[in-house]
């Protein structure tokens, strides 16, 4: 990657060259492709290679054809358009490398003064949506307004532990 950011495209073609004599013809190939494409893209990679912030970058596409087509078309449900778009909503927020607790746990309030309270945290258990999702079905009907997830041992572990240890501290 230094070679290109420093625009040294000799080098790294001498160091392509260097190591395809030693691999077998199926990796040769998949070389000559990786080769193939940094030449073809060698300006854009340049400048993505840039430490500006005008370079920060956009995952749309890979949302569109991957991760929204994943929940919403290769595996079909029903679905409001209220719905889909908290489902899209938040799985480009987890996408984009967000912390989803960031979303679930601060809840900042206001005091009758004005004065900001300290952050109040709450952590619902996965048998708590469950819970909540069952006592809504009748009302929400098929086509519920809410977001509809479970969660893992592991994420509701982890939680655990995060508001068990926000007590002590």
């Amino acid at each position: 990657l230094t070679w290109i950011r420093e625009n040294q495209k000799r080098k790294v073609e001498e160091w392509i060259q260097e190591k395809y004599a030693r691999l077998t013809e199926r990796k040769q190939n998949k070389l000559q492709k990786a080769w193939s494409y940094l030449k073809r893209n060698w300006k854009g990679i340049q400048e993505r290679l840039k430490e500006t912030e005008e370079n920060i970058g956009s995952s749309t596409e890979s949302h569109v054809s991957h991760i929204l087509s994943a929940r919403m078309s290769s595996r079909p449900m029903g679905w409001s358009l209220k719905g889909a778009d908290h489902v899209a909503q938040l799985r480009i927020y987890l996408k984009n490398g967000r912390d989803l607790s960031e979303l679930l746990l601060p809840l900042k309030t206001e005091g009758t003064e004005g004065a900001e309270k300290e952050d109040e945290k709450r952590c619902f258990s996965a048998h708590e949506i469950l819970a909540w999702e069952k006592q809504k079905q009748k009302k929400n009907g098929k086509y519920i307004e809410a977001l509809q997830a479970t969660v893992s041992r592991q994420t509701g572990a982890k939680f655990y532990f995060q508001s068990a240890i926000a007590g002590i501290c």
